[in-house]
Formats: C-alpha cells, sequence, structure tokens
C-alpha cells in the first residue's frame, strides 16, 4: 500500500488515514486533555506523515506514525 502512496495514489493513503486515525485521535487526547488539541495534532500527524513518506524505509508503519 505504501507503493500507492508513493506513486500518488490519494485513495490509498485516505485508506490508511482511515485505519489510523481514531488511535491516533485518542493518543492524542490522552496526551493533551483536549479535543480540539487531539484534532489538530492528529490532522497535523497525517500531514508530516504524508509529506515524509519518502523518508519512511522499513519496520513498522504505525510505530512510525505514533512517533511523528
Amino acid at each position: 500500500m505504501l507503493d500507492l502512496i508513493r506513486g500518488g495514489d490519494i485513495q490509498a493513503f485516505e485508506d490508511i488515514v482511515l485505519r489510523y486515525q481514531d488511535t491516533i485521535y485518542n493518543l492524542c487526547r490522552y496526551m493533551t486533555g483536549s479535543a480540539g488539541d487531539a484534532e489538530d495534532i492528529t490532522q497535523d500527524t497525517f500531514i508530516k506523515a504524508f509529506r515524509n513518506l519518502g523518508k519512511f524505509r522499513e519496520g513498522s508503519f504505525s510505530s512510525w506514525l505514533f512517533r511523528i
């Protein structure tokens, strides 16, 4: 799937967002205690992931995403 995203397949990236958005949001909500901040951080996380996908090499994609 990552190869599809790197190739410009926006639907594949949307699938990644749908798969991880709740988990990322819940982690951010737990860490900040704020729904608004959690929403902003979640959005920023996926923006950074999209922009830096070329830097992801091997390993667990979800671990990489959570580190962002």
